[in-house]
Formats: C-alpha cells, structure tokens, sequence
C-alpha cells in the first residue's frame, strides 16, 4: 500500500448504494475495525467528498494513508 493513496473507510449505517472508493463489486469484503488501535497508527480523516453528497454519508465515512494496520483488524465478513 503507497503511503500516499487513501483507503476508504464507512461505518456500517452508510447504504450500500454509497460503496466506498466509488465502485460496486460483485461481492462485497467488509473489514471491521479497531478504531482506537487504528489511531494509533494512522490519521483517520473525514471524507471531503461528504460535504456534498447528503446526509446518509457526511461524518460517516473515512479516509487514512497508509492502509489500515493489521493490528486494528477485528473481524472480516465476505458477501
């Protein structure tokens, strides 16, 4: 993962019609999150693009460099 490409990140309430990083997939990998021990290595920021895309995604979804750290992953989910 290049320091400098972000990851995107949502909380599970944002709809699957608003797939992070822009594309639908045939399937779906959820990845679940520590988010302290995330910050403990990366800077998790707001998403900017939430500023105008409404409700159902502003403060809910996420951006860091870097990848998320193998020590902040709880769980994995495929669908």
């Amino acid at each position: 993962m290049k320091k400098n490409k972000p990851t995107y990140l949502k909380t599970s309430d944002v709809p699957d019609y608003a797939p992070c990083g822009g594309e639908f997939l045939s399937i779906n990998l959820d990845i679940y999150v520590n988010v302290k021990k995330l910050r403990e290595s990366r800077n998790i920021f707001y998403d900017p693009e939430t500023l105008v895309s409404g409700k159902d995604e502003f403060k809910k979804t996420f951006l860091v460099f870097g990848g998320i750290s193998n020590q902040s992953v709880t769980n994995l989910k495929v669908s």
